[in-house]
């Protein structure tokens, strides 16, 4: 009887160290850190819509652009954040970006019959998102994500030229504006390190015009479609 109830204690034991010697990510998996570098050149949206406006009598006119024709060179982004395990082939995303396309050259308009040259800030800001990526069991491998949330737009101020006139007006005033993006790619290594490629398609809103705006641009534009393509790292 002796032997026997000692063999069960033993036995209980041995259970209770087995759990408690167990790795703790296997108990609880822990979240993987994500960084991504990448490039996020414009794909379309109105930079500016057909607009026109009056300085010192003279009629302004400048013709529509969009965003590619503005702003799709020189466009780095950098994301990082946290995956949260929440099944077998599920995380939960919390992400920070930063990022900016840097204006491509002057966009040329009219004033009073006479050219006029016009050119952009960058457009540049910074965003918090959250979303779900759907990968394999393993970590590795194909994957796609789904993320929304906000980017705050900096204010992007315009340089009107010409013969007759030199001066700096609003276009867009600073912003929070929301943001959305469809995305894939793949990862090579395990759950541990992997490192892969992805590309994705990213929507932000209209940043907001100023009351006092020189120039009215035509309803709809602001709104930017970018392809950020680059570098994952997962740790």
């Amino acid at each position: 009887m002796t032997t026997a109830r000692t063999t069960s204690a033993l036995a209980v034991l041995a259970i209770a160290l087995s759990g408690w010697l167990t790795p703790a990510e296997a108990r609880q998996p822990r979240p993987g850190i994500i960084v991504k570098l990448s490039i996020e050149p414009s794909i379309g949206g109105t930079a500016i819509g057909a607009a026109s406006g009056k300085v010192n009598g003279a009629t302004i006119s400048i013709p529509e652009a969009s965003w590619t024709d503005t702003h799709s060179q020189k466009s780095p982004l950098l994301e990082a954040g946290l995956a949260f395990p929440a099944g077998r082939m599920l995380d939960i995303l919390a992400l920070l970006n930063y990022g900016h396309a840097g204006a491509n050259g002057d966009q040329v308009g009219t004033i009073g019959g006479n050219p006029l040259t016009l050119s952009l800030d960058d457009y540049t800001f910074w965003g918090i998102e959250g979303g779900i990526r759907l990968r394999k069991e393993s970590g590795a491998g194909p994957y796609a994500t789904v993320t929304a949330g906000f980017r705050h737009v900096s204010e992007i101020q315009a340089r009107l030229s010409a013969i007759t006139i030199s001066r700096t007006d609003t276009v867009y005033d600073a912003s929070a504006v929301p943001a959305i993006a469809f995305g894939g790619g793949m990862l090579w290594g395990d759950r541990g390190f992997a490192m892969g490629l992805e590309v994705a398609f990213r929507y932000a809103g209209a940043p907001s015009v100023p009351s006092n705006q020189t120039l009215t641009p035509a309803s709809g534009a602001g709104a930017r479609w970018s392809l950020p393509v680059g570098i994952v790292f997962k740790f």
